[in-house]
């Protein structure tokens, strides 16, 4: 989504941000699963691997190339499927409470939507991930329904007309929202399919 303008409905728009752990941190509480599971990463920086991470956690994080000293934080949310695969693995793997939980698995493949770890796994890291994506709609005070009102009236707040640089910003946050929007409804269907494996 960084074309410079806006392709209504284009399949290969997604939202762009960068890894960081206290975000997730952050998703997590959002989601109210501070207190299920004890990973923790308060106090670390902005990039990398946390000191209050497992050294498996660590090593895990830098094989995905969201850590260590040049890592690629940059992941995607939306379309389809609706997570980045190296945030999901990083989820996935952030929720075992020690390596023998991954399964032994090829960390390429743990970020296969659909291929979960185990159903309590599955769904701690789907509620933090539905929760990272309300917190980056958060960021925006109006809702899409009153965007696309603004943009059919092509009128500002104040009643004047929409500059073509406002109409684009626009329609740029209004396309962002519904791909975040969307991810939160393919997350929550694939949560409720899990949970009549486990309890959350």
């Amino acid at each position: 989504m960084d074309y410079g303008f806006v392709v209504p409905g284009n399949p290969f728009d997604r939202v762009r941000l960068s890894f960081n752990l206290e975000l997730l941190e952050a998703a997590k509480e959002v989601a109210h699963l501070h207190t299920l599971h004890p990973w923790s990463i308060k106090g670390r920086g902005t990039s990398g691997a946390s000191t209050a991470l497992p050294i498996w956690q660590e090593q895990a994080l830098t094989h995905l190339n969201l850590s260590g000293p040049n890592p690629d934080l940059q992941i995607m949310i939306g379309g389809d499927p609706p997570i980045d695969a190296r945030l999901l693995a990083a989820l996935r793997i952030l929720y075992c409470r020690d390596p023998t939980e991954m399964g032994g698995r090829p960390l390429v493949q743990l970020g296969a939507w659909g291929a979960f770890l185990t159903p309590a796994n599955e769904v701690r890291a789907l509620r933090t991930a539905a929760a990272l994506c309300t917190m980056l709609l958060s960021q925006w005070s109006s809702l899409p329904q009153e965007d696309q009102q603004t943009l059919s009236l092509g009128l500002d707040p104040a009643g004047q007309p929409l500059s073509s640089d406002m109409m684009l910003a626009i329609q740029f946050r209004l396309q962002k929202k519904r791909l975040l929007l969307q991810a939160v409804n393919a997350i929550s269907k694939q949560i409720q399919a899990l949970l009549g494996h486990t309890v959350t």
